[in-house]
């Protein structure tokens, strides 16, 4: 039944969006007809258009499936009409299928937040560390927990169940996710990327950063993800659910090659990729 249960996920075109987000985008693509600088930047900070945007890029009918491995060389690749359409057609959070049956306890406006910040930071070390695709770390950085809006979406009961577990234990989401379901949001989220023909490297770079795997990452790009956490973590930015994951932070600079004291000296750039960010999707 729980192999059954993550099949299921192969039914999902996409996840909705805040009201709020595409809100925002409809108005700004609506002073223009073409896809203008404030689009892109509100789109790029959204996790579910975001996917949006590279399932639709890694289509056969451009071409280039399982080659589009960032949200901006897609969004360089569609058109201003693919682009609104997608807009246009992503539904709303609350009104997508059973999802006010329960009432959750998350704080979704925080998530997004918390994953476009991860982003910036992700692609802000892939920039100063250097010999990174610093596109490809601000996406996977995005996208990497949108297994927990799968999850929220499709089985909310069950995923409160999860998150109730999460807090009575003091365990980390995904125990508590293996649990209940018998799969982590991030075991969704590759089946999504598998099924939307995202590259290998993305795929592989959103699965190795579940931090309940970290002793198992040996590889640059998930571990600019993993410290892009626990900076965005540490700095206030938390998401508000997997409060109980630990991090093996030396683990991720020894990979990347990166001493405690570079990380501390590259503090003001970052902050400055995060302020960016809040720019874009506030406080």
């Amino acid at each position: 039944m729980k192999h059954s249960m993550l099949e299921s996920f192969k039914d999902l075109e996409g996840l909705p969006s805040l009201p709020g987000q595409i809100m925002n985008m409809l108005e700004e693509s609506s002073r223009t007809s073409t896809m203008d600088y404030n689009v892109i930047q509100l789109i790029q900070y959204d996790p579910a258009i975001a996917l949006r945007v590279l399932k639709k890029a890694n289509s056969p009918l451009y071409g280039f499936s399982g080659k589009i491995a960032s949200v901006q060389q897609a969004l360089g690749l569609l058109g201003p009409a693919a682009i609104k359409n997608i807009i246009l057609t992503t539904p709303i959070l609350e009104r997508f299928r059973d999802f006010n049956s329960i009432d959750l306890d998350i704080d979704f406006p925080r998530l997004w937040r918390y994953m476009g910040i991860t982003s910036a930071i992700a692609g802000g070390l892939a920039r100063i560390r250097g010999n990174m695709e610093t596109d490809v770390c601000f996406t996977a950085g995005l996208t990497h927990d949108a297994g927990k809006i799968a999850l929220a979406v499709q089985y909310p009961a069950l995923f409160q169940k999860a998150l109730n577990l999460c807090s009575e234990k003091s365990i980390p989401l995904a125990l508590a996710e293996g649990e209940v379901f018998g799969f982590t949001h991030t075991d969704v989220l590759v089946v999504l990327a598998k099924k939307w023909k995202f590259p290998h490297q993305l795929i592989h770079a959103v699965s190795a950063c579940c931090l309940t795997r970290m002793e198992e990452v040996v590889y640059e790009l998930p571990s600019v993800i993993c410290l892009a956490k626990h900076l965005a973590d540490s700095w206030g930015y938390a998401d508000g659910i997997d409060t109980h994951t630990p991090m093996n932070i030396g683990k991720v600079l020894e990979v990347l090659n990166i001493s405690e004291g570079e990380l501390k000296s590259w503090e003001p750039q970052l902050r400055e990729q995060l302020d960016a960010a809040l720019s874009v999707i506030g406080e």
